[in-house]
């Protein structure tokens, strides 16, 4: 019974260290998630790209103004990151073909990263169908 007594403070060191290991793993996994977020805010700006109106009637004004308009749709999306070198817009007989490639690259541990590159693209009619 002596023994049992003088065994005081072993689990919680050993929660302690549990504890550290969740923490330890847990920083690296919050950086790659946010980062697929973003990627997937990304896509969703794209996938609506063509379906809205707003972008059909910017493309009767030109391919500057869909990429204006395209960036301050990242903005409100919190995606501030993408530059307009990043969106490609090019004009065909009858659509725009819009392309945004974008490349994370976030710090994890030390010199180790985590690189993740966003190629998304979407068609705009010129003429409504």
């Amino acid at each position: 019974m002596n023994i049992l007594n003088n065994q005081h403070g072993g689990l919680k060191s050993l929660w302690i260290f549990l504890l550290g290991i969740i923490i330890v793993a847990s920083v690296p996994a919050y950086k790659i998630v946010s980062v697929q977020i973003q990627a997937y805010r990304i896509a969703s700006v794209m996938k609506t790209l063509k379906e809205d109106s707003f972008f059909k009637l910017y493309a009767m004004t030109g391919a500057e103004n869909i990429r204006a308009e395209l960036l301050n749709r990242f903005e409100l999306e919190r995606v501030p990151e993408i530059t307009p070198a990043e969106i490609t817009v090019t004009q065909t007989a009858d659509q725009y073909h819009v392309r945004v490639a974008h490349r994370y690259r976030v710090k994890i541990i030390m010199d180790q990263y985590f690189m993740l590159d966003v190629d998304e693209s979407a068609q705009i009619p010129l003429k409504s169908p």
